[in-house]
């Protein structure tokens, strides 16, 4: 899956046996008011993919065996998690529980949600200098906390059990 246009706006799904040249008359998902601005397919459902938008809202969409038969719109979303303020700049399945995602947003939130209800279980406000915003995150590999980048240079660590950030380190002290 990529975005159709630059960096966002329709995304064009193909299966991987699918090779040659892409027509411009190819289906696509046009699901989203602004553009999309990350995608993530399900560890468990390799059937699901999740696109996070400008437009403040993540979508869940299955993608049929052997690639999209026709365009996909608003009301083929499987669901809808929306309560970002702002852009959702991250989305992330989580590798240990099949029903569970997470998003990150410009609004400096971290949110885990429910897919099968679109509901919101958790939501962590990451208090960040001017300027530090969050650009990616990803899980641990139990799944028990969500890294944050950031653009101010530092990693945090978020722990939902524990509500919030359980640690952060400059991202140079890593050795990356």
């Amino acid at each position: 899956a990529c975005p159709w246009t630059g960096g966002g706006g329709p995304v064009y799904v193909s299966p991987h046996s699918r090779t040659g040249k892409v027509l411009p008359s190819c289906h696509l998902i046009k699901g989203h008011k602004g553009p999309v601005l990350d995608m993530a397919f399900s560890p468990f459902h390799e059937d699901l993919l999740v696109t996070g938008s400008d437009d403040t809202k993540a979508k869940l969409w299955r993608i049929p065996e052997g690639g999209l038969d026709r365009d996909q719109g608003e009301e083929d979303a499987l669901g809808v998690m929306q309560g970002h303020r702002n852009s959702v700049k991250s989305v992330v399945f989580h590798p240990t529980v099949s029903g569970a995602l997470a998003t990150a947003s410009s609004d400096n939130s971290i949110r885990l949600w429910d897919i099968n209800s679109s509901a919101e279980i958790f939501t962590s406000e990451l208090d960040l200098p001017d300027g530090g915003s969050i650009s990616n995150i990803s899980f641990n590999y139990a799944g028990s906390q969500v890294v944050a980048a950031c653009k101010d240079k530092m990693i945090r660590f978020v722990d939902f059990r524990q509500a919030g950030i359980v640690g952060s380190s400059p991202k140079d002290a890593l050795g990356r």
